[in-house]
């Protein structure tokens, strides 16, 4: 009785569990990578949308409310559509509500100290509508991933003359420009 061989297979069984893990190792890591490139990807094109945004929303280098709202509805829901995303751009004044005084000790004059408490993309000037082509934003719903920007723009001062060729007085805001895929509350 002969117990050492088994056969011709029976002898390479063990030297196949490495080659057969060594495979898999090997898919399982192809695989890994290829989903984040996807997801790079994927990142990268939001990325640009939001850029192309962005740039359609800046173009001229100022805005006034009713350019704000013709340029909601003629071009970046469009640009939007081209690029399948879903956007929100808002216009907050940069100078406004940023300063507040704080206090002194008894007696003696606080001074004025202007900061920025918190960044809220989603809230606009109270002239400026928000422009998005979700309607769960303007009910306070928010998605979770989204890419964001905030560019310097010109933009009418509150209270400023408006002249026969328009506003007079401009001062700095900042175009918030939110971008994501799929719907607010949908499984991505």
């Amino acid at each position: 009785m002969r117990l050492g061989f088994i056969g011709p297979l029976g002898d390479d069984i063990p030297s196949i569990f490495p080659v057969v893990a060594g495979v898999l190792l090997f898919f399982a890591s192809i695989y890994t990578a290829s989903i984040r490139v996807d997801e790079r990807n994927n990142y990268i094109s939001l990325k640009r949308a939001g850029i192309d945004i962005a740039y359609s929303a800046m173009i001229t280098g100022k805005l006034t409310q009713e350019e704000f709202d013709d340029l909601c509805s003629a071009s970046l829901k469009e640009v939007a559509k081209r690029n399948a995303v879903y956007f929100a751009v808002t216009i907050q004044d940069c100078c406004l509500d940023l300063c507040r005084q704080t206090t002194a000790a008894p007696g003696k004059k606080g001074f004025t100290i202007c900061v920025r408490d918190s960044y809220a993309p989603f809230k606009s000037r109270s002239d400026f509508k928000i422009c998005t082509n979700e309607e769960l934003i303007k009910r306070g719903l928010y998605p979770k991933n989204f890419v964001s920007f905030a560019y310097p723009i010109a933009i009418p001062s509150l209270g400023s003359y408006i002249g026969p060729y328009g506003p007079i007085y401009f001062s700095p805001g900042i175009v918030n420009v939110v971008v994501w895929r799929g719907k607010i509350g949908e499984k991505q």
